[in-house]
């Protein structure tokens, strides 16, 4: 029988993990990640005190499936759940008498895209018109990011206990952005990375570091010619069919809503064209070398190459006329204030390889669907184009579609009237009645 051998005194304690360190480590980690997080915090602060919040993130998710509940009715009151953490306030089911209900109903352009509080976008600043005017609204604002018209169209349905008295409906680029979402995050990987990102954008140090670290200048990895691989496109087929699916789903929202004896409002959908470049590479191998790169999965283009001269960039659209990256770059060269550059930022966001923004054919369909149906149309579109001469006006947005505080203050003034016409006749006031048809 073999002998058992007894540890010496001590023996294990040495061999073993030392416990006292493990945890004065721990300490010590626990300590420097506080002080980093509150260092953090203070640059953070620092920054959003000198340049305000940061923009928010574009959205790149859908919110609901057909499933999901849109609207919930507890004790008389309207809990509008689909819009999540930028819901509006809950309402009474019914509508007060002599008071007419008028619904809003879009994507982020409507409801959150820009930042700001429901009181500062335009349902509520068309409101607050009326009531000035004596006409006693109840405005609902019922936009929700990534909601297309297919959404739209089964809020709608849900909708119909409440009554509304005229619709607005300001809806078009996600009928688009939605396909090319789909495209790009259509796995979990892209999705997972771009919502990390999404996460960091809403803070002010990491647009700031960004800003300070990517330049065309730098050479360490950091700035990266894109691959049009990177950016997986939407075929023209497929925006033709998403520009069809709009038409039918903005047909039957209107047969629906007018057929409720309800007003409808149809607006055309604006976005920037000379602020944002296109979304995506189209011919990285024809456009001056250094003007245009991949950051951190965003396509970007630099007007201060050296080399980059109208010349060039005209040489470069007489190989590939339709090269959305070399007409944008021309637009900027020309600048808005030349018919030319007008046109050349028109072209270079119809033939934007991975659209995000309304399509030509869908503000056609907007302006076919209210003709045909005999809805109210306020062409924004047409208004916004007249008051930039030629273009859409960039201090309107804060990105490529989103409205700046200016831009839903000048749409709300274009929807007063029409939203006040709309509006059934006995509740009209101070010279209403006397404005245009519905």
């Amino acid at each position: 029988m073999s002998a058992v051998t007894r540890p010496r005194a001590g023996e294990t304690q040495r061999r073993g993990p030392d416990s006292h360190g493990l945890r004065r480590l721990l300490v010590r980690a626990g300590l420097g990640l506080a002080v980093a997080l509150v260092l953090l915090g203070v640059v953070e602060g620092v920054a959003r005190l000198v340049l305000g919040s940061p923009p928010p993130p574009p959205t790149i998710r859908r919110y609901h499936d057909f499933f999901d509940p849109l609207l919930e009715i507890r004790d008389g009151l309207v809990c509008p759940v689909f819009q999540g953490k930028d819901a509006i306030a809950p309402f009474a089911l019914h509508k007060r008498p002599g008071r007419p209900r008028v619904l809003f109903v879009g994507g982020s352009s409507v409801r959150s895209g820009s930042g700001l509080g429901p009181e500062s976008e335009f349902p509520a600043l068309v409101e607050r018109a009326l009531r000035d005017r004596g006409v006693d609204v109840e405005v609902l604002n019922f936009g929700r990011a990534g909601f297309d018209t297919g959404d739209i169209r089964l809020l709608l349905e849900r909708a119909r206990p409440l009554e509304p008295d005229v619709v607005v409906c300001y809806a078009g680029h996600n009928d688009i952005g939605n396909l090319t979402f789909h495209e790009r995050y259509g796995n979990v990987r892209s999705a997972l990375a771009a919502r990390v990102r999404i996460a960091l954008q809403q803070t002010r140090t990491f647009l700031l570091l960004e800003r300070a670290l990517v330049r065309p200048s730098r050479a360490f990895g950091l700035r990266t010619v894109a691959r049009p691989a990177d950016f997986p496109r939407v075929e023209p087929g497929r925006i033709r069919m998403g520009e069809s699916l709009f038409r039918r789903n903005l047909d039957r929202i209107a047969r629906d809503v007018l057929e409720s004896q309800a007003g409808l409002v149809l607006a055309t959908v604006i976005a920037d064209e000379v602020g944002c470049a296109p979304s995506a590479p189209s011919c990285p191998d024809l456009i001056p070398p250094g003007s245009g790169a991949l950051v951190d999965g965003v396509w970007r283009l630099d007007l201060d190459p050296p080399g980059l001269t109208l010349e060039a960039v005209r040489a470069g659209l007489a190989r590939d006329p339709d090269c959305a990256d070399l007409l944008y770059l021309e637009g900027r060269l020309l600048g808005p204030g030349d018919p030319k550059g007008v046109e050349a930022f028109r072209q270079a966001r119809d033939r934007d390889p991975v659209p995000i923004r309304a399509t030509p054919g869908i503000l056609e369909a907007i302006r076919d669907v209210a003709r045909e149906r005999g809805a109210t149309l306020v062409d924004l579109d047409a208004l916004a184009r007249r008051e930039g001469g030629g273009i859409p006006p960039q201090g309107w947005f804060t990105d490529q579609m989103h409205l700046s505080p200016l831009g839903h203050r000048r749409v709300a003034e274009a929807l007063v009237d029409p939203v006040a016409q709309a509006l059934p006749p006995g509740e009209r006031r101070g010279g209403i009645d006397a404005a245009g048809p519905r």
